[in-house]
Protein backbone atom coordinates (compact mmCIF):
# COMPACT_ATOMS: atom_id res chain seq x y z
CA UNK A 1 0.00 0.00 0.00
CA UNK A 2 3.00 2.38 0.67
CA UNK A 3 4.32 1.39 -2.23
CA UNK A 4 1.36 2.49 -4.08
CA UNK A 5 0.98 6.01 -2.49
CA UNK A 6 4.60 6.42 -3.46
CA UNK A 7 4.38 5.92 -7.00
CA UNK A 8 0.94 8.22 -6.85
CA UNK A 9 3.34 10.90 -5.64
CA UNK A 10 6.05 10.09 -7.66
CA UNK A 11 3.72 10.40 -10.98
CA UNK A 12 1.88 13.30 -9.67
CA UNK A 13 5.57 15.38 -9.49
CA UNK A 14 6.53 14.38 -12.70
CA UNK A 15 3.49 15.35 -13.92
CA UNK A 16 3.59 19.03 -12.48
CA UNK A 17 7.62 19.18 -13.23
CA UNK A 18 6.52 18.10 -17.36
CA UNK A 19 3.66 20.96 -16.86
CA UNK A 20 5.75 23.56 -15.75
CA UNK A 21 8.11 22.30 -18.43
CA UNK A 22 5.88 22.90 -21.13
CA UNK A 23 4.20 26.05 -19.63
CA UNK A 24 8.30 27.68 -19.69
CA UNK A 25 8.46 26.45 -23.28
CA UNK A 26 5.19 27.74 -24.37
CA UNK A 27 6.51 31.40 -22.71
CA UNK A 28 9.62 30.86 -24.26
CA UNK A 29 8.01 30.18 -28.09
CA UNK A 30 5.60 33.47 -27.39
CA UNK A 31 8.66 35.82 -26.05
CA UNK A 32 10.52 34.37 -29.30
CA UNK A 33 7.77 34.87 -31.46
CA UNK A 34 7.01 38.38 -30.71
CA UNK A 35 10.64 39.36 -30.76
CA UNK A 36 10.68 37.89 -34.18
CA UNK A 37 7.40 40.16 -35.23
CA UNK A 38 9.22 43.21 -33.95
CA UNK A 39 12.15 42.27 -35.95
CA UNK A 40 10.72 41.44 -39.05
CA UNK A 41 8.02 44.37 -39.08
CA UNK A 42 10.09 47.01 -38.50
CA UNK A 43 8.58 50.57 -37.10
CA UNK A 44 7.99 51.65 -40.03
CA UNK A 45 6.06 49.96 -43.01
CA UNK A 46 7.79 51.59 -46.02
CA UNK A 47 7.75 50.62 -49.42
CA UNK A 48 7.77 51.73 -53.06
CA UNK A 49 7.05 51.25 -56.84
CA UNK A 50 7.89 52.30 -59.71
CA UNK A 51 7.22 53.11 -63.49
CA UNK A 52 9.55 54.58 -66.63
CA UNK A 53 7.38 56.74 -68.78
CA UNK A 54 7.95 58.16 -72.54
CA UNK A 55 6.95 61.24 -71.78
CA UNK A 56 7.29 64.78 -70.15
CA UNK A 57 7.06 65.62 -66.24
CA UNK A 58 4.45 68.73 -66.89
CA UNK A 59 2.25 66.90 -69.35
CA UNK A 60 2.37 63.86 -66.61
CA UNK A 61 1.58 65.73 -63.93
CA UNK A 62 -1.46 67.72 -65.93
CA UNK A 63 -3.06 64.68 -66.85
CA UNK A 64 -2.64 62.65 -63.65
CA UNK A 65 -4.42 65.83 -61.89
CA UNK A 66 -6.77 65.61 -64.22
CA UNK A 67 -10.02 63.21 -62.94
CA UNK A 68 -11.56 63.03 -66.96
CA UNK A 69 -8.19 61.52 -67.77
CA UNK A 70 -8.02 59.07 -65.25
CA UNK A 71 -11.26 57.76 -65.95
CA UNK A 72 -9.55 56.52 -69.09
CA UNK A 73 -6.94 54.24 -67.55
CA UNK A 74 -8.15 53.48 -63.64
CA UNK A 75 -8.17 49.89 -63.08
CA UNK A 76 -11.09 49.89 -60.47
CA UNK A 77 -14.15 51.42 -60.00
CA UNK A 78 -15.20 54.89 -60.67
CA UNK A 79 -18.05 56.82 -58.26
CA UNK A 80 -19.40 59.68 -60.38
CA UNK A 81 -22.41 60.41 -58.41
CA UNK A 82 -21.08 63.01 -56.07
CA UNK A 83 -20.08 66.02 -57.30
CA UNK A 84 -16.59 64.79 -57.40
CA UNK A 85 -15.30 61.48 -59.22
CA UNK A 86 -14.22 58.84 -56.63
CA UNK A 87 -11.63 56.34 -57.48
CA UNK A 88 -11.12 52.95 -55.50
CA UNK A 89 -9.95 49.37 -56.25
CA UNK A 90 -9.97 46.65 -54.05
CA UNK A 91 -11.93 48.01 -51.52
CA UNK A 92 -9.94 51.45 -51.16
CA UNK A 93 -10.30 54.58 -52.09
CA UNK A 94 -7.81 57.01 -54.12
CA UNK A 95 -7.11 60.69 -54.13
CA UNK A 96 -4.78 62.03 -55.84
CA UNK A 97 -4.18 66.03 -54.46
CA UNK A 98 -3.57 69.10 -56.40
CA UNK A 99 0.22 69.90 -55.83
CA UNK A 100 3.16 71.03 -58.04
CA UNK A 101 4.97 69.04 -61.31
CA UNK A 102 7.24 67.15 -59.52
CA UNK A 103 4.77 65.58 -56.61
CA UNK A 104 1.88 64.76 -56.28
CA UNK A 105 0.02 63.41 -53.07
CA UNK A 106 -2.02 60.42 -52.91
CA UNK A 107 -4.26 59.79 -49.57
CA UNK A 108 -5.30 56.07 -49.56
CA UNK A 109 -8.02 55.65 -47.50
CA UNK A 110 -9.69 52.07 -46.61
CA UNK A 111 -11.75 51.14 -43.84
CA UNK A 112 -12.24 54.34 -42.39
CA UNK A 113 -8.60 55.44 -42.08
CA UNK A 114 -6.25 57.20 -44.01
CA UNK A 115 -2.85 56.77 -45.40
CA UNK A 116 -0.39 59.25 -47.19
CA UNK A 117 1.24 58.65 -49.82
CA UNK A 118 3.29 60.61 -52.86
CA UNK A 119 3.89 59.85 -56.63
CA UNK A 120 7.52 61.56 -57.22
CA UNK A 121 8.20 62.16 -61.13
CA UNK A 122 11.76 61.98 -61.83
CA UNK A 123 13.29 62.98 -65.15
CA UNK A 124 16.05 60.90 -66.11
CA UNK A 125 16.46 61.82 -69.35
CA UNK A 126 14.73 64.12 -71.89
CA UNK A 127 11.92 62.73 -72.71
CA UNK A 128 11.46 60.12 -70.19
CA UNK A 129 10.14 60.11 -66.74
CA UNK A 130 10.37 57.87 -63.57
CA UNK A 131 6.87 57.84 -61.74
CA UNK A 132 8.12 56.22 -58.28
CA UNK A 133 5.12 55.67 -55.85
CA UNK A 134 6.54 55.85 -51.97
CA UNK A 135 4.52 54.87 -48.71
CA UNK A 136 5.85 55.14 -45.60
CA UNK A 137 3.68 55.06 -42.81
CA UNK A 138 4.75 54.06 -38.72
CA UNK A 139 3.72 50.96 -37.60
CA UNK A 140 1.65 49.90 -34.80
CA UNK A 141 3.15 49.38 -31.40
CA UNK A 142 0.41 46.60 -30.72
CA UNK A 143 1.44 42.61 -32.17
CA UNK A 144 -1.73 42.08 -33.88
CA UNK A 145 -2.62 45.60 -35.17
CA UNK A 146 1.10 45.29 -36.65
CA UNK A 147 0.66 41.97 -38.13
CA UNK A 148 -2.34 43.23 -39.57
CA UNK A 149 -1.66 46.07 -40.64
CA UNK A 150 1.91 44.14 -42.59
CA UNK A 151 -0.58 42.28 -44.63
CA UNK A 152 -2.66 44.74 -45.72
CA UNK A 153 0.47 46.53 -47.19
CA UNK A 154 1.62 43.20 -48.97
CA UNK A 155 -1.60 43.41 -50.92
CA UNK A 156 -1.92 47.36 -51.16
CA UNK A 157 1.76 47.27 -52.74
CA UNK A 158 -0.01 44.99 -55.64
CA UNK A 159 -2.54 47.46 -56.04
CA UNK A 160 -0.29 49.77 -56.11
CA UNK A 161 1.89 48.42 -58.98
CA UNK A 162 -1.31 47.68 -60.72
CA UNK A 163 -2.11 50.73 -60.90
CA UNK A 164 1.37 52.25 -61.76
CA UNK A 165 1.42 49.77 -64.73
CA UNK A 166 -1.83 51.09 -66.31
CA UNK A 167 -0.68 54.31 -66.18
CA UNK A 168 2.27 53.23 -68.00
CA UNK A 169 0.69 51.68 -70.61
CA UNK A 170 -1.34 54.61 -71.14
CA UNK A 171 0.66 57.33 -70.98
CA UNK A 172 3.37 55.50 -73.45
CA UNK A 173 0.99 56.62 -76.04
CA UNK A 174 1.57 60.16 -76.95
CA UNK A 175 -2.02 60.25 -78.84
CA UNK A 176 -3.65 59.53 -75.25
CA UNK A 177 -1.84 62.33 -74.01
CA UNK A 178 -2.49 65.32 -77.12
CA UNK A 179 -5.17 63.39 -78.41
CA UNK A 180 -2.99 62.61 -81.67
CA UNK A 181 0.27 61.70 -82.64
CA UNK A 182 2.69 64.20 -83.41
CA UNK A 183 5.29 63.68 -86.38
CA UNK A 184 8.79 65.60 -86.32
CA UNK A 185 9.50 67.02 -90.30
CA UNK A 186 11.18 69.68 -91.73
CA UNK A 187 9.80 72.47 -94.17
CA UNK A 188 10.43 71.63 -97.95
CA UNK A 189 7.42 74.03 -99.53
CA UNK A 190 9.59 77.46 -99.22
CA UNK A 191 7.93 79.34 -101.85
CA UNK A 192 4.34 80.97 -100.84
CA UNK A 193 2.10 84.34 -101.74
CA UNK A 194 0.27 85.41 -99.29
CA UNK A 195 -2.50 87.68 -98.02
CA UNK A 196 -4.16 88.70 -94.53
CA UNK A 197 -7.78 90.42 -93.87
CA UNK A 198 -9.32 91.53 -90.74
CA UNK A 199 -12.88 89.79 -89.88
CA UNK A 200 -14.81 91.69 -87.87
CA UNK A 201 -16.20 87.83 -86.41
CA UNK A 202 -14.75 84.40 -86.41
CA UNK A 203 -13.90 83.74 -90.29
CA UNK A 204 -16.49 81.47 -92.08
CA UNK A 205 -15.81 79.29 -94.65
CA UNK A 206 -16.63 81.54 -97.44
CA UNK A 207 -14.42 84.51 -95.94
CA UNK A 208 -11.44 82.03 -95.69
CA UNK A 209 -12.18 80.63 -99.04
CA UNK A 210 -12.59 84.04 -101.04
CA UNK A 211 -9.28 84.84 -99.56
CA UNK A 212 -7.47 81.63 -100.98
CA UNK A 213 -10.03 81.51 -104.35
CA UNK A 214 -8.24 85.00 -104.70
CA UNK A 215 -4.44 83.82 -104.56
CA UNK A 216 -5.63 80.99 -106.93
CA UNK A 217 -6.81 83.44 -109.50
CA UNK A 218 -3.71 85.40 -109.03
CA UNK A 219 -1.61 82.35 -109.98
CA UNK A 220 -2.99 81.39 -112.75
CA UNK A 221 -1.96 84.48 -114.06
CA UNK A 222 1.03 83.50 -114.47
CA UNK A 223 0.94 79.77 -115.07
CA UNK A 224 2.81 78.92 -111.53
CA UNK A 225 1.67 75.25 -109.80
CA UNK A 226 0.62 75.02 -106.29
CA UNK A 227 3.11 72.13 -104.52
CA UNK A 228 0.69 71.90 -101.23
CA UNK A 229 -2.64 72.69 -99.71
CA UNK A 230 -3.81 76.08 -98.93
CA UNK A 231 -2.72 77.18 -95.21
CA UNK A 232 -4.26 79.55 -92.64
CA UNK A 233 -3.88 81.05 -89.69
CA UNK A 234 -6.37 82.96 -87.07
CA UNK A 235 -5.36 85.15 -84.60
CA UNK A 236 -7.22 87.27 -82.53
CA UNK A 237 -6.66 90.96 -82.30
CA UNK A 238 -9.15 91.55 -79.48
CA UNK A 239 -12.54 90.51 -78.05
CA UNK A 240 -14.44 91.32 -81.59
CA UNK A 241 -11.98 91.40 -84.34
CA UNK A 242 -9.57 88.85 -85.98
CA UNK A 243 -6.70 88.66 -88.23
CA UNK A 244 -7.08 86.18 -90.62
CA UNK A 245 -4.07 84.99 -93.02
CA UNK A 246 -3.63 82.96 -95.74
CA UNK A 247 -1.11 81.33 -98.04
CA UNK A 248 -0.55 79.15 -101.05
CA UNK A 249 2.65 77.28 -101.45
CA UNK A 250 3.92 77.56 -105.01
CA UNK A 251 6.65 76.13 -107.01
CA UNK A 252 8.53 79.72 -108.10
CA UNK A 253 8.45 83.05 -107.30
CA UNK A 254 6.12 85.75 -108.10
CA UNK A 255 6.08 89.33 -107.97
CA UNK A 256 4.02 91.27 -104.83
CA UNK A 257 0.78 92.82 -105.80
CA UNK A 258 -1.66 95.45 -104.28
CA UNK A 259 -2.59 92.98 -101.17
CA UNK A 260 -0.90 89.85 -102.05
CA UNK A 261 2.81 89.18 -100.74
CA UNK A 262 5.30 86.92 -101.90
CA UNK A 263 6.93 84.79 -99.48
CA UNK A 264 9.78 82.52 -98.94
CA UNK A 265 10.80 80.45 -95.63
CA UNK A 266 14.05 78.96 -95.18
CA UNK A 267 13.79 75.21 -95.78
CA UNK A 268 14.76 72.63 -93.96
CA UNK A 269 13.34 74.49 -90.54
CA UNK A 270 12.15 71.41 -88.01
CA UNK A 271 8.16 71.42 -88.19
CA UNK A 272 5.51 69.70 -85.76
CA UNK A 273 2.44 68.01 -87.76
CA UNK A 274 -0.28 66.08 -86.27
CA UNK A 275 -3.41 65.28 -88.40
CA UNK A 276 -7.11 65.58 -86.82
CA UNK A 277 -10.36 65.06 -88.70
CA UNK A 278 -13.39 67.42 -87.72
CA UNK A 279 -14.72 71.11 -87.53
CA UNK A 280 -13.14 74.50 -86.87
CA UNK A 281 -13.01 73.14 -83.31
CA UNK A 282 -11.64 70.41 -83.20
CA UNK A 283 -8.82 71.98 -85.19
CA UNK A 284 -8.38 74.98 -82.67
CA UNK A 285 -8.72 72.47 -79.86
CA UNK A 286 -5.95 70.36 -81.37
CA UNK A 287 -3.83 73.51 -81.99
CA UNK A 288 -3.87 74.22 -78.13
CA UNK A 289 -3.11 70.73 -77.82
CA UNK A 290 -0.24 71.01 -80.15
CA UNK A 291 0.95 74.24 -78.29
CA UNK A 292 0.87 72.45 -74.87
CA UNK A 293 3.27 69.75 -76.71
CA UNK A 294 5.64 72.87 -77.34
CA UNK A 295 5.53 73.86 -74.03
CA UNK A 296 5.73 70.43 -72.12
CA UNK A 297 9.42 69.67 -74.05
CA UNK A 298 10.26 72.98 -73.76
CA UNK A 299 10.38 74.07 -77.71
CA UNK A 300 10.82 77.85 -78.96
CA UNK A 301 8.43 78.46 -81.95
CA UNK A 302 10.62 80.98 -84.90
CA UNK A 303 7.38 81.15 -86.94
CA UNK A 304 3.81 81.36 -87.17
CA UNK A 305 2.23 77.92 -86.57
CA UNK A 306 -0.93 77.34 -89.12
CA UNK A 307 -3.29 74.53 -90.25
CA UNK A 308 -2.65 73.25 -93.74
CA UNK A 309 -6.61 72.46 -95.31
CA UNK A 310 -6.49 69.04 -97.18
CA UNK A 311 -9.89 69.32 -97.65
CA UNK A 312 -11.52 71.82 -99.26
CA UNK A 313 -14.11 73.09 -96.61
CA UNK A 314 -15.87 74.94 -99.36
CA UNK A 315 -17.15 72.16 -101.01
CA UNK A 316 -17.74 69.24 -97.74
CA UNK A 317 -20.43 70.30 -96.03
CA UNK A 318 -20.09 67.49 -93.81
CA UNK A 319 -17.72 69.10 -90.87
CA UNK A 320 -16.54 65.48 -89.24
CA UNK A 321 -15.28 64.45 -93.15
CA UNK A 322 -12.38 67.99 -92.80
CA UNK A 323 -9.41 66.66 -92.87
CA UNK A 324 -6.83 69.62 -91.50
CA UNK A 325 -2.97 68.98 -90.61
CA UNK A 326 -1.38 71.48 -87.74
CA UNK A 327 1.94 72.51 -88.75
CA UNK A 328 4.45 74.33 -85.97
CA UNK A 329 7.81 75.38 -86.88
CA UNK A 330 9.96 74.83 -83.95
CA UNK A 331 13.85 74.65 -82.27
Amino acid sequence: MRYHYYFAAVVKTNIVVNMKKWFVIVIVLIVVAITLVYVIIPSSVSFRSSVSIKTTNSALSRLLQDKNSICKWWPGSIDSSGIEKKFSLNNRNYKIVVNNISLLPVIIETNGSKLNSALYMISSQPGNVVLEWVINTPASKHIFSRITQYLQAKNLKQDMQKILENIHRYFSDEKNIYGFNIAHLVILDSTFIFTEKVSQYYPSTTFIYDMIDELKEYTKKYSVHETNYPILNISSLDSVRYLVKVALPINKDLPSFKNIESKRMPINVKILMAEVKGGSLTAANAFKQMQLYVSDHHLQMPGLPFFSLVTNRSKEPDTTQWLTRIYCPVR
